[in-house]
């Protein structure tokens, strides 16, 4: 009787509420998240009057043709300038390491491994719940994970959530990070603390996915985490999605481009494209 008693009262009771509070958790969450984007909307407005890099004239600084090798455009990845920008960071940064966080099928730590001496993927390993496959199943496209991420130079470390992951087990000093894994806010404010931590405002760090119009909290997670000071030394991007940490000491010779309307005709970087096909 007691058995059937506690059955009833589980089915009735207990599931239901346990559902119920499940329901209250996820709006909670979901509001916090939205309140967080539309704060990063304003961040992102901000920056593109003050503090937006012309990518044109930056990569043009650093060279008139950049060899970005093994691109898929496969969804789920980054756009062709958010990897000639890492590229063109690396080369006028001189950065001899860099560490991604959040590594799809790997072309940008492919393209980052021909340039810099050793490469770090700090990525959700197979006994994850975020592990890409899972992604991939959703989305019915073929598990490319880590495809492209086979140099000898590149060093995996899987974690289940990269909010956990010790980067202290990292010994080397890194000079360029790239933040793509999460892209919650507390995701990418977790990531951003921990490699704020490690780098002491010293390195590099560029953020995927900040100029998103919306879609996710990325400049807030940034701003919470530098705060007032640091974050003057955070720029946009003017033609891809990326946001950039700079240390002062590269920052001699930036140059500013804000992207808005005006009466005048603004210079146009344009981009001489040949697609070479390969099977892998």
């Amino acid at each position: 009787m007691v058995r059937i008693l506690k059955k009833i009262f589980q089915i009735f009771f207990f599931r239901p509420m346990k559902e119920l509070l499940s329901f209250f958790r996820k709006r909670k969450a979901s509001r916090f998240e939205n309140v967080k984007k539309e704060a990063s909307v304003e961040i992102v407005k901000r920056l593109n009057d003050v503090r937006s890099l012309d990518l044109g004239r930056f990569l043009l600084n650093v060279s008139n043709e950049f060899f970005l090798p093994n691109l898929t455009f496969i969804i789920g990845g980054s756009g062709v300038l958010d990897y000639a920008f890492l590229k063109a960071c690396a080369l006028s940064f001189k950065c001899k390491t860099y560490l991604e966080v959040g590594t799809y099928i790997g072309e940008s730590i492919n393209i980052m491994s021909e340039i810099c001496e050793r490469c770090y993927s700090v990525t959700a390993g197979s006994d994850s719940p975020y592990y890409m496959r899972s992604w991939c199943k959703e989305e019915d496209i073929p598990n490319y994970s880590e495809f492209l991420a086979k140099a000898d130079n590149i060093i995996h470390c899987y974690c289940r959530d990269s909010k956990e992951f010790d980067y202290d087990t990292i010994r080397d000093k890194i000079d360029l990070y790239f933040i793509d894994g999460d892209h919650s806010y507390l995701g990418v404010k977790a990531d951003t603390e921990k490699i704020w931590k490690k780098s002491r405002g010293d390195s590099v760090i560029v953020w995927h996915d900040f100029k998103t119009k919306g879609r996710t909290a990325v400049a807030q997670a940034v701003y919470d985490v530098l705060g007032g000071e640091f974050f003057e030394d955070v720029f946009i991007v003017d033609n891809n999605i990326c946001g950039i940490y700079i240390p002062k000491k590269y920052q001699s010779n930036l140059e500013l481009n804000s992207v808005k309307f005006t009466e005048e005709r603004q210079t146009l970087w344009t981009y001489n494209t040949q697609l070479v096909i390969q099977k892998i």
